[in-house]
């Protein structure tokens, strides 16, 4: 358009002519209508306040982008037109900890069942009426008080056991580290006063009246102390029914790198602070003569091996070792048995032990352990180390 003074062109936006200064009648009018059509465009030509400003951030966008999701969680109306349903931001976060919470306490439950031995799938909160379920269990820590578990009256003053000019063996505490640890250690501070390697192993040890068979195998290098244990099986004690722990004897064994005997100690007694008495295991008494009494505790079957579970008391003034003879079963010949543990039983001990048949042999004869209906045997004993026969008992018979 034109000046209407001057005749000078103007832009629509020229409020004034820039020539003669006439105010252009048509600015008002033109600019509000472009400023509106630019707002409708989301595109103000000037900031048109704050709600225009609102209308353009990209936060408006994200929700349609998250609307077009195509994992998104849609649902119906009445008139089944599908609706979108916004993300339930508190139901996202209680699905995600649910899902860390079941994975937490599953594998809290995963490792309590492997610790109880047992793996529950697909079951809902059903517990069988047979098992015993501890509402409080005792609890562990790595931190051993040395009173866990193993009975805590069974302790020892720190004390040698045994010094000559070639060791010192010092028996320092018992130590048991925890519930599922399967030996209780006495601790031995063991000192090597030669200039060669020398290894130590027990002989003959017992636990208040009974034989065991603790572990104890340590090289010590020449001129070195070491710290190692004499390591007592805790099945093996439960079985004989040791609970209370009053007195432990053994000897000690001292070989060189050739393993040929460098000493032997005698028999050493030790005994503990706990004074209270455990009462005897008992059997079926099979005999009972010349100061040797067996026992007898029925039969268990392994894998490869059916076993005669028999205890022997030493009630003589002589160590004996005893060897089962002239075995058969069912009157048929057993060519081929041993002991295990050994029977070496100390003069005044006890040992509970099993004469083991081999499985083969029995099924050569069509014999089950259901079908066992007689036992023979005869138990001999020879003095420790000369293996000079001083007892028989002749004929030894079980019967169904």
């Amino acid at each position: 358009m034109y000046c209407e003074k001057c005749g000078k062109f103007l832009e629509n936006d020229d409020r004034f002519c820039s020539s003669c200064g006439k105010q252009n009648p048509d600015y008002p009018a033109q600019s509000t209508e472009t400023a509106q059509q630019n707002y409708q465009n989301g595109q103000p030509e000037i900031n048109p306040g704050y709600q225009g400003y609102q209308t353009a951030q990209p936060y408006q966008n994200n929700i349609n982008y998250q609307t077009a999701q195509p994992e998104a969680e849609v649902g119906f109306t009445e008139n089944n037109s599908p609706v979108y349903k916004g993300p339930d931001i508190d139901r996202t976060a209680r699905r995600i900890g649910l899902k860390v919470a079941v994975l937490v306490c599953g594998m809290a439950a995963l490792g309590a069942a492997a610790i109880g031995g047992i793996i529950s799938i697909g079951s809902h909160d059903e517990i069988s009426p047979d098992r015993d379920i501890d509402v409080d269990p005792p609890s562990y820590s790595y931190d051993y008080n040395g009173e866990c578990y193993f009975n805590p009256a069974n302790k020892i003053d720190e004390q040698v056991l045994w010094e000559t000019e070639n060791v010192k063996i010092t028996a320092k505490q018992f130590t048991h580290d925890g519930e599922y640890d399967s030996y209780a250690d006495l601790e031995l501070l063991i000192e090597n006063k030669t200039d060669k390697e020398f290894t130590l192993t027990e002989s003959n040890t017992s636990v208040n009246e009974y034989m065991v068979n603790p572990s104890l195998y340590a090289v010590i290098p020449a001129g070195k102390t070491l710290s190692d244990s004499l390591a007592f099986e805790v099945d093996e004690l439960e079985e004989l029914g040791i609970d209370n722990i009053n007195e432990i004897q053994t000897s000690f064994i001292l070989k060189d790198k050739e393993y040929e005997e460098i000493d032997r100690s005698d028999n050493i007694v030790m005994q503990t602070r706990n004074s209270e008495k455990d009462e005897l295991i008992e059997g079926v008494g099979i005999y009972d003569s010349e100061g040797i009494k067996i026992e007898y505790f029925g039969i268990d079957k392994d894998e490869d091996d059916y076993s005669i579970k028999v205890l022997v008391t030493n009630n003589t003034d002589t160590d004996m070792d005893f060897s089962a003879e002239n075995v058969s079963v069912n009157d048929c010949v057993i060519d081929y048995v041993f002991s295990y543990p050994g029977l070496s039983v100390s003069a005044g001990k006890r040992q509970l032990s099993r004469i083991c048949i081999n499985n083969e042999k029995l099924e050569k004869y069509d014999i089950d352990v259901s079908d066992i209906k007689k036992i023979e045997f005869s138990l001999e004993g020879t003095l420790f180390e000369s293996y000079e026969k001083v007892f028989d008992s002749g004929k030894v018979t079980i019967t169904k």
